[in-house]
């Protein structure tokens, strides 16, 4: 789509993530911040220093918005199933054959 109609469209769009990165900073910050206290208060100064850095990006993304970067230190589980787009045919990753549907 060109014209004004696009333009329009883009800057409602920016400012709308700009919106959702603001709040989803303040609530890294607060996170951040709330587990710093209860990790210092029980004596962690590893997990202080982690939580104080998630407080400190959190504060960026308030003043710059979301920028789509994850920072979680740990990483997804997995669950080793398979998946496949034809119905009825997934598989468990497992070599027991137990939960195989085909």
């Amino acid at each position: 789509m060109s014209g004004p109609g696009a333009h329009a469209g883009s800057s409602a769009g920016n400012a709308l993530r700009k919106g959702v990165g603001m709040f989803h900073g303040a609530g890294e910050a607060i996170r951040g911040n709330i587990n710093a206290a209860v990790d210092s208060a029980a004596g962690d100064k590893d997990a202080v220093a982690r939580d104080e850095a998630i407080a400190s990006r959190g504060a960026d993304e308030m003043d710059r918005g979301h920028t789509h970067s994850h920072t979680a230190t740990t990483a997804p589980a997995t669950t080793g199933a398979q998946s496949s787009t034809v119905p009825g045919t997934a598989a468990s990753a497992d070599d027991t054959g137990i939960g195989m549907r085909r």
